[in-house]
């Protein structure tokens, strides 16, 4: 395969794994600090998991710096550009997730947050 048409495919995945980071970090900020770590490391496992998955498939199980580069530059180009107001929607999808199916398990540990301020 192509090495340009694979970099590109990594950056567009380095895009979604950007993505799913701003809805781990929405995650992030209902439940308590020991989740957190525990989150940390499920979103290290499936983006190293995946990646390793998607150089097996197309580049032959290459692992090259570019490709490396490629996921990275995707993720920084996610929350320079877009990232911001897909967050906000995702902030806003979540909000109202959480009062129509009242979803205790988000909302005690939040108004634990909030009456800290």
């Amino acid at each position: 395969m192509n090495s340009f048409f694979v970099f590109l495919l990594f950056l567009a995945f380095g895009l979604i794994f950007g993505s799913i980071y701003d809805i781990f970090g929405i995650v992030r900020k209902w439940v308590g600090v020991t989740f957190v770590f525990f989150l940390d490391i499920l979103y290290f496992l499936i983006f190293s998991v995946f990646t390793f998955y998607m150089c097996i498939l197309l580049n032959a199980g290459h692992v090259r710096y570019f490709i490396i580069q490629a996921s990275f530059a995707g993720i920084i180009l996610y929350k320079f550009t877009i990232g911001k107001q897909i967050s906000n929607f995702l902030k806003k999808f979540f909000r109202l997730f959480i009062r129509k199916n009242n979803c205790s398990l988000f909302t005690k540990t939040q108004e634990k947050q909030e009456n800290k301020f």
